[in-house]
Order: C-alpha cells, then sequence, then structure tokens
C-alpha cells in the first residue's frame, strides 16, 4: 500500500478501538481485521492496476478497508436481528466520515455503504459489483480462511445462543453450519477456487473437533 493508504489504515485501526462490540466472542475487532486481509489479497487476485472499479487502484482498497474494518461496528452479538446490526455499522460510517473526511470522494463514500449494506444476513440481495463480491466472500469464508474450528465451534456458536436464546449442542452446530456452507455462494473466481479446495478439509476439521468435546 502506498503512503495514503498505509495512514488510512492506521487512523481507521486506532478507531476501530473504540468499537463498543470489540470483544464479541465472533463479531468483533479481529473478524473485521481479518475479512480486511482477505479482501487485500482478493483484491490482488481480482482486480487488475488497468481495471480498478472506481476508475482508480487507492480508492477501490480504501473503499474495502474502511467497509470491511466497519462491516460488524457495534454488532449487537445476536440481541438483535442482523437488519439493525448492519444498520448501526453504516450509520457509524457515514458519521464518521462525514466528521473526518479522510480525503475520501463522495462517489467512494457511496460504494462503502452499499459494500456494509450487501453484508447482511440472510443475504437479501447478490453482490452487484466486483468490490461488493470482494467483501461478502472475505466475511464468508474468515472462518475458514483462519482454519480454526473454535471460531465456529465456540465463538460463532456462543453468539447463536444469544440469537436463539437456547443453548446449541455441537452436533447440532456442526450439521447446521456444514449444511450451510456447502451451499454458500462465492461470488469471485478466487473465492471459488479456495472455496471448492478447502470447504470439505475444514468441515472435516469441524467434525473431529466436535468427537474430541463429545469424548472429554
Amino acid at each position: 500500500m502506498n503512503r495514503f493508504l498505509t495512514r488510512l489504515e492506521g487512523k481507521l485501526l486506532a478507531v476501530q478501538k473504540t468499537n463498543p462490540s470489540a470483544n464479541l466472542p465472533y463479531h468483533n475487532n479481529a473478524h473485521m481485521q481479518g475479512v480486511w486481509g482477505i479482501c487485500k489479497e482478493l483484491l490482488e487476485e481480482e482486480v487488475g492496476d488497468d481495471k480498478p472499479f472506481t476508475g482508480d487502484r487507492d480508492w477501490d482498497m480504501a473503499a474495502l478497508m474502511v467497509a470491511s474494518l466497519f462491516h460488524d461496528w457495534g454488532h449487537t452479538g445476536g440481541k438483535e436481528p442482523d437488519i439493525m446490526n448492519v444498520l448501526y455499522a453504516r450509520q457509524f460510517v457515514a458519521d464518521l466520515l462525514e466528521k473526518n473526511g479522510y480525503s475520501i470522494p463522495d462517489h467512494v463514500k457511496k460504494i462503502i455503504d452499499d459494500l456494509i449494506a450487501v453484508t447482511e444476513y440472510p443475504f437479501i440481495r447478490a453482490p452487484r459489483n466486483i468490490l461488493e463480491a470482494i467483501l461478502r466472500d472475505a466475511d464468508s469464508i474468515y472462518a475458514t480462511f483462519m482454519n480454526d474450528p473454535v471460531i465456529i465451534m465456540e465463538h460463532l456458536r456462543s453468539e447463536m445462543e444469544v440469537a436463539y436464546g437456547r443453548s446449541i449442542s455441537y452436533r447440532e452446530m456442526l450439521d447446521g453450519q456444514s449444511k450451510f456452507m456447502m451451499k454458500t455462494e462465492m461470488f469471485t473466481p478466487a473465492s471459488r477456487a479456495y472455496w471448492d479446495a478447502r470447504i470439505i478439509i475444514f468441515i472435516n476439521g469441524l467434525e473431529a473437533y466436535v468427537s474430541s468435546a463429545e469424548g472429554k
């Protein structure tokens, strides 16, 4: 990244430290930073220097940076539906950019808002452009990319228990997540290739984790 993007990232990470949901089990700062890392890799794979979506490669990266680092800002951890979580994040980012600007032009601010909106789950619409496809894919493959079953079986499960208002067994979580992952759609060629190569391996890892936990 160039100097502008490096400085912007530093400023945004400093703001992120004030996130009221920073310490949630799953939808926390580590998740958003992980999604940003995946977005950077996918941007390199999918969008060449000669074909930036915004017309400028720096604005492509800036839009993904802001959206990914704040797409779960203020998440309620299952206490409210995701439509509200996304609205909280969109409003925070709109206020942040209105107050600080960061030299981001208005047309890129609109792209950022649309990027955050496309992460709402259950998914209400498909990505409409390459940047939205990158963020949606990065958000979906986060746990698989980290290759850590704890992220799903402990962290996400605990938030889902809040959402459903009841306990969820390891086996129920495994069955539900396996079905969800097998039908998850990827929207970029790079994500699709990664998903096809890794998803069965990751599900097998979840199965091994559950078997170990049940045996204790």
